[in-house]
């Protein structure tokens, strides 16, 4: 999902419905291109009543400036790839129409049944229930794309979403993108509702919050105020969600749910990631393209179900070292910590990446306290993996190495060649070009080749697996193992003995 810019507005009294609080209007306004938007304030209650200081006001505005830069907010000219690209929800012509919703909602959560966690692993999922979180909210996005009113009759109504362990309410506004691959905040609100339904809840609130034949539940009268155009039903479906999620959170019955749970279903973490980039990288994609095209700080991205793949091949668990070598903006790195639970490592040279992946890991940790989640150990570095000691020594300890080195150089995939002599036996590397030639047999000459320590196996990615092509192409499985060099000096001494 990506952003533009859109211009300074001015000043407006309108009002607007807020779910979970009556918000009067304040002096500050946004245009959203020829949508005018009043910007509300709102405390975090499942009553209507209710105010915000202007000190509130100011962090709220300061929260969204220091989200972005200035040349973050140009219009962009080319798309870079979205996170979620391949699980896209497209609201069309016919967006309020049920049938079609369902469809296109069906195709961003459909994906994540097809690669489940890791059976074998059992980890702590639920950490503990937060007061607050310092997360950019879905509001703060509305600068950086063309968006239009989802209701007529109120244009700027904005509402709260109550989350499932945390007094902290994310605020909204009712919009819809006129573009379709731009963040969508209503169909995100529905995604949250069915996230929380599926794995947050007790199962017998489940169909209350979204019937499996969507009956009589809350994400229907969600739906049905959408395409009715009705802002009250709108905004009485949010409260009736709201009012749910809270009882429940502090009957303690989210916890101890929670508490039972041993692994984290796929779709929560994927849809975590998503907001997350939507929240951090989006807004800045141009600033990614000023690096030099085939050179060793190229930028390009493993996708989050190819990622997952990896993570089962390489047999990663929540008591594994994970380390990324160039690891961008920090996605691969991230995805570990969430979706496995371990200790997960990335190191990259390039700034804007390395700045991006840093302001991730900071949105992740927090966002994470709204679903009380526990998540691994998150270490990212902003330098370069060559010469450095502090990374040399996680590499030591890994039991799973990324490299995507696709545009790396002979003369840097030398260097790490070096580095994996430090590598313990068993460890597993994932690359996008094998270290080790075709053809390569140890002899004599070669005895002291690092390359002698690793056995290769090649494989192919399937389509929509990374952002620089849709086509399919070949990956390296790589593991250490010292016994290829035991068995060479073993045959030569049997033929020396003949």
């Amino acid at each position: 999902m990506f952003f533009s810019k859109l211009g300074k507005g001015k000043n407006d009294k309108n009002k607007a419905h807020s779910a979970s609080s009556a918000i009067p209007a304040t002096g500050s306004q946004i245009r959203i291109r020829k949508v005018k938007v009043v910007t509300k304030t709102a405390t975090p209650s499942v009553s209507r009543s209710g105010s915000t200081t202007p000190k509130q006001a100011h962090e709220d505005g300061a929260r969204a400036t220091a989200t972005t830069s200035n040349t973050s907010q140009k219009r962009r000219k080319k798309k870079t790839p979205d996170l979620a690209q391949f699980n896209r929800v497209i609201i069309s012509n016919s967006e309020t129409d049920d049938s079609a919703w369902e469809a296109e909602f069906n195709k961003r959560v459909s994906s994540t049944s097809a690669t489940p966690p890791v059976e074998t692993d059992r980890r702590v999922i639920y950490k503990q229930d937060y007061e607050t979180a310092d997360i950019i909210e879905s509001k703060q996005l509305m600068s950086f794309a063309e968006y239009k009113p989802c209701f007529k009759s109120e244009p700027n109504l904005q509402y709260q979403l109550a989350a499932p362990c945390s007094d902290k309410m994310e605020k909204y506004y009712a919009y819809r993108p006129k573009q379709e691959d731009e963040y969508n905040p209503v169909m995100e609100t529905e995604l949250i509702m069915d996230m929380v339904a599926r794995s947050f809840v007790p199962s017998k609130y489940t169909n209350d919050i979204k019937h499996p034949s969507l009956g009589d539940c809350i994400v229907r009268r969600y739906r049905r105020a959408l395409k009715q155009d009705d802002p009250g039903k709108f905004v009485a479906s949010v409260m009736e969600y709201n009012k749910l999620i809270t009882e429940l959170r502090k009957r303690g019955e989210i916890r101890e749910h929670l508490q039972q749970m041993t692994q984290l279903p796929l779709h929560i973490s994927r849809s975590l990631l998503n907001q997350v980039y939507s929240r951090v990288v989006s807004p800045r994609a141009n600033d990614l393209r000023e690096y030099e095209a085939f050179s060793n700080n190229v930028y390009g991205e493993l996708l989050p179900e190819f990622v997952t793949r990896l993570f089962h091949e390489t047999k990663l668990t929540s008591d594994s070292v994970f380390i990324d070598l160039g690891s961008g903006v920090g996605n691969c790195t991230l995805q570990a910590a969430l979706e496995i639970g371990c200790e997960s490592w990335g190191c990259e040279v390039m700034k804007t990446a390395s700045d991006l992946a840093a302001r991730q890991q900071h949105e992740l940790e927090e966002r994470v306290k709204l679903y009380g989640l526990n998540i691994g150990e998150i270490q990212l570095r902003s330098a370069s993996f060559v010469h450095n000691d502090e990374i040399q020594k996680a590499v030591s300890r890994a039991d799973v190495v990324l490299v995507n080195n696709y545009a790396f150089d002979g003369k840097l995939n030398s260097h790490l060649i070096d580095m994996f002599l430090d590598l313990k036996d068993g460890c597993r590397i994932v690359s996008l070009k094998s270290f080790v030639p075709p053809g390569h047999v140890i002899s004599e000459h070669n005895i002291e080749s690092p390359l002698n320590i690793l056995s290769v196996e090649k494989k192919e990615f399937p389509s929509g697996s990374v952002s620089w092509t849709s086509t399919p192409g070949p990956y390296y499985l790589s593991v250490v193992d010292r016994s290829l060099l035991q068995k060479y000096f073993e045959s030569r001494g049997r033929r020396r003995h003949r």
